[in-house]
């Protein structure tokens, strides 16, 4: 080991040489065997580091707005759309274990935070009269016979409206698209004769994109 005598190391001359890059440069020059286990420890002690901070952040949680948390989020909705699956998907087993194999800092949404994410507040107003003007014509017979008139009146496709389904994000879109395509005549419809609801022109250009 070395060997310090009043404030010097053997062999050096002076104490401004007690710092720690002289104490290494001694060590390596005078006990090569003491210095090589320092290295070897500090460069341990720096690998162990790495690698904890590399598994901290490996499975720290990705922010719900972080380009990977969104970018998710709306490949989960082309999948239940194009594919037809209902909002509850999201909460299955093996959906949710897959999800955590692909990207395990991913927090998957519940259905509430899918649906709301699909809608806004403004859209969900206009859809629920839509829904009621929808109804009104699934459950009556002679209102959808006077709506075929109209339809004919006006040379626009003679089509029934279609419902949605609640659990079904894609039959919502498919209503929706319905009820555009048919929106002179609903309108003439609603002149003449009484729906449940209405659509004003703002909730018609919301529903317009959709």
């Amino acid at each position: 080991m070395p060997n310090l005598q009043n404030g010097r190391f053997e062999g050096s001359t002076h104490i401004g040489s007690f710092n720690t890059s002289n104490l290494l440069k001694h060590l390596k020059t005078r006990h090569p065997d003491e210095h090589n286990k320092i290295a070897a420890a500090k460069a341990n002690n720096k690998a162990q580091q790495q690698t904890l901070e590399a598994w901290f952040q490996a499975r720290a949680k990705l922010l719900k707005d972080s380009p990977r948390a969104t970018g998710s989020n709306v490949k989960i909705a082309e999948f239940i759309v194009l594919d037809d699956k209902p909002l509850s998907v999201v909460e299955n087993i093996g959906f949710r274990r897959l999800m955590e194999y692909v990207e395990p800092r991913y927090c998957l949404p519940v259905v509430l935070v899918v649906h709301e994410g699909l809608l806004s507040q403004s859209v969900s107003d206009a859809l629920a009269n839509t829904q009621k003007i929808v109804g009104h014509f699934k459950h009556s017979p002679l209102a959808t016979s006077r709506l075929e008139d109209i339809q004919g009146e006006l040379h626009v496709p003679t089509k029934r409206l279609q419902q949605d389904v609640t659990t079904r994000w894609n039959s919502t879109y498919y209503m929706l698209e319905s009820v555009l395509e048919q929106r002179r005549s609903i309108s003439a419809y609603g002149a003449e004769y009484e729906l449940p609801a209405s659509l004003t022109p703002n909730q018609w250009s919301l529903l317009g994109p959709v």
